[in-house]
């Protein structure tokens, strides 16, 4: 392991990024489907999971995206949702995970009828029944023409804020090089004034430069006046806006009480 002899391996760690609808794994898929009385588009379980997987010539934040269109048509009802969760939850504590926060976004939920807040009903039923200790992390997202959307899922985050057991973090999820954080400066702003004790985290792709080009450092200093309370997938930026953000987010950040 890099040369590194005394270390050792984890068998027990925490999970503070899971992604749902990235978490549906081939047997929870079937679960799904089965509980709903849904076709899924194939029954051979290699070509499910290569529905489900990142391809090997992925070449885009895009293409990688895709991979979530599966999951995300399998989690458009209360029972669905509710189940999924239990289930991503329960398989990740058969991996070691003793703790762990489930980020989705309600509003891709709502396609069959539901509501966003029906839907993070649901996802704290779930997070309930699970055996394993975790909370959510409710996801506002970039795009075109969803800022009504984005608002509400921030109402309901403070609405349901807890300080553990249920939703405890909003983020901002999404194609990042096509909407540029900085585009979503009214939300992040809007979750301090409605939310103040939430815990905004940030995430910044670990993809390779045609996901992310040039400009990336540049885009990652401008979370430093979001308050920001904690980014993921921050392997490209440089040295400079990391110190950056360190040295603005003790100004910023308002940590939970």
């Amino acid at each position: 392991m890099n040369g590194r002899k005394d270390m050792k391996t984890v068998s027990k760690y925490i999970d503070l990024h899971l992604h749902l609808d990235g978490a549906i794994t081939v047997e929870i898929a079937k679960e799904l489907a089965k509980l709903q009385g849904i076709a899924l588009p194939t029954e051979d379980d290699k070509e499910l999971l290569r529905l489900l997987s990142v391809p090997a010539d992925c070449t885009s934040l895009n293409d990688f995206l895709s991979c979530f269109a599966l999951p995300d048509s399998l989690m458009q009802t209360e029972a669905g949702l509710r189940e999924a969760v239990r289930l991503v939850m329960d398989n990740a504590m058969s991996q070691g995970v003793i703790y762990a926060e489930v980020r989705f976004a309600p509003q891709l939920h709502t396609n069959n009828g539901l509501t966003q807040e029906e839907a993070v009903v649901a996802a704290l039923d779930g997070l309930k029944q699970s055996r394993l200790k975790g909370n959510l992390i409710l996801c506002c997202m970039r795009g075109e023409n969803i800022a009504d959307a984005n608002f509400e899922t921030i109402e309901l985050a403070k609405k349901y804020l807890v300080k553990d057991g249920g939703v405890v973090a909003i983020d901002l999820a999404g194609a990042e090089a096509l909407y540029p954080t900085e585009d979503f400066r009214l939300y992040l702003r809007a979750r301090r004034s409605t939310a103040c004790l939430l815990r905004s985290t940030q995430e910044k792709r670990t993809a390779p430069t045609a996901f992310a080009p040039r400009s990336n450092s540049a885009r990652a200093g401008s979370v430093t006046g979001f308050a920001v309370m904690r980014m993921r997938h921050f392997s490209y930026s440089s040295e400079k806006m990391v110190s950056r953000w360190k040295c603005a987010r003790p100004a910023t950040a308002r940590p939970m009480r």
